[in-house]
């Protein structure tokens, strides 16, 4: 007979073997001299990213690698694809005077998830720009 786990002592057995397992992974990734790294980056950079990596059919790790390796190295290795610090697409982070565009979206009467979207950047920070602009309105 089967015995029924509780809710409370499945979820700590997952949360276990999850653990487990990620510990694992990492481990292997780290003997073949990788590290996991969490970046934020706005939508329109992923966008060209996923597009690269679509385009070369390689995996976005992939590609993200050889940009990076390519802009930080002094002199571009002899590249395996044709990534180089030469043909890297020049990525805008913000554009200038976003607060502005923000501002005049909002006076058109748009939401901020609308303004967001629009502008290509995340609600929060449509929210934290009005907010800057109203305390300088004051």
């Amino acid at each position: 007979m089967a015995v029924r786990l509780s809710n409370d002592e499945l979820a700590t057995r997952v949360r276990r073997r999850t653990a487990r397992n990620s510990t694992t992974y990492r481990e292997r990734l780290s003997q073949s001299g990788k590290t996991q790294t969490l970046v934020w980056l706005p939508n329109n950079i992923r966008q060209q990213l996923d597009a690269m990596a679509n385009q070369q059919q390689q995996s976005l790790s992939a590609v993200t690698t050889a940009l990076l390796s390519a802009a930080l190295s002094p002199s571009p290795p002899a590249p395996a694809s044709s990534l180089s610090v030469d043909t890297l697409p020049l990525f805008d982070p913000a554009p200038v005077g976003r607060d502005q565009q923000i501002a005049d979206l909002h006076r058109q009467g748009l939401s901020n998830y609308a303004i967001a979207d629009q502008v290509g950047c995340s609600e929060a920070t449509v929210r934290r720009a009005l907010k800057r602009l109203q305390e300088v309105t004051g």
